[in-house]
């Protein structure tokens, strides 16, 4: 085979391949987009429970959620085994495989809400099912990380439900941010609450007007 054959040979693969990792790429980075708009409505929810004064309608919708989290995951995940999908830094063309791995990465995500927001109900629950639910939340971590989509200060969403859930090394430096009682030792007022989250949003907003530099493991505004 001659030069020009193979330079004409290797410029097509070549061309084939940066299209295809154009379009890779074009998909996750529309579906970060979709993923920070999914966690400003897990926030909203969180707010909705903050604000929640009625302990056992507390208790009661933190345990359903959590479940049915666990089990939109698991269920999602059986999906992609049906099609051979390996976690990357692609999405999927499969219609029914991009909707199950969207499914993992944003319930993962409200998962740890429910249990670094609200430790004591969260915990509670998980202990309950541990077995069980670790089956489920430790592969949705390892796809989670591997997708790209938790990229930068999103990291601090799986080291937080690593560390909560005792999967992987243990950081001795870790601090869950949000195990917050009142001075009294007792557990917090709805009002208290209400005053925490407004002053988590003025600190979010100080955070944005500030230069980023690097994921840091006790900011809470990024969970």
């Amino acid at each position: 085979m001659g030069s020009r054959v193979l330079l004409a040979v290797f410029t097509l693969m070549l061309a084939l391949h940066c299209h295809g990792e154009s379009e890779d790429n074009s998909e996750l980075r529309l579906y970060r987009k979709l993923f920070r708009v999914k966690r400003k409505e897990h926030i909203a929810i969180v707010q909705k429970l903050l604000l929640m004064d009625d302990i056992e309608k507390h208790a009661a919708f933190i345990q359903m959620s959590m479940e049915t989290i666990v089990k939109t995951i698991q269920e999602s995940q059986q999906v992609l085994k049906s099609e051979n999908y390996t976690p990357r830094r692609t999405f999927p063309s499969d219609t029914s495989a991009k909707e199950a791995l969207s499914l993992i990465l944003e319930n993962t995500a409200l998962f740890t809400d429910l249990i670094v927001r609200f430790p004591k109900l969260g915990h509670y629950f998980f202990e309950q099912n541990k077995m069980s639910w670790l089956r489920v939340m430790a592969p949705a971590i390892t796809t989670c990380s591997a997708t790209g989509v938790y990229d930068g200060d999103y990291q601090l969403i799986l080291h937080s439900l690593q560390q909560e859930l005792g999967i992987g090394e243990k950081d001795p430096l870790y601090i869950n941010p949000f195990l917050q009682e009142s001075k009294q030792g007792r557990p917090l007022t709805a009002e208290e609450r209400e005053q925490i989250y407004r002053e988590e949003k003025r600190e979010k907003k100080k955070q944005k007007s500030k230069k980023r530099t690097g994921p840091r493991l006790t900011n809470k505004s990024e969970l």
